[in-house]
């Protein structure tokens, strides 16, 4: 059973799609690398996945229990985010 998982997730602003459709499962053990070029969606998915921003749809779950309301606290307090930084 996947630890983490985004099933679908996506995120507008205004009528465009900032995100959309995206899925994630990772594992205990897994390693995973988030790569693409700049202003591909890479700080989005990964503040959306942190629930540290808002989602339009799909759904979060930490060890199978979705991520959403009053258990957004609990999940942030297990979870790390660390924001890039510039080059």
């Amino acid at each position: 059973m996947p630890t983490l998982q985004a099933r679908s997730l996506g995120r507008r602003s205004g009528d465009s799609w900032l995100l959309r459709g995206a899925d994630l499962e990772v594992r205990p053990g897994d390693r995973v690398a988030l790569l693409g070029p700049s202003g591909a969606g890479k700080t989005v998915f990964l503040r959306s996945l942190a629930r540290l921003d808002p989602i339009d749809e799909g759904e979060v779950l930490w060890d199978g229990r979705p991520v959403r309301g009053e258990a957004i606290p609990a999940f942030r307090s297990a979870v790390q985010y660390l924001p890039q930084r510039a080059a």
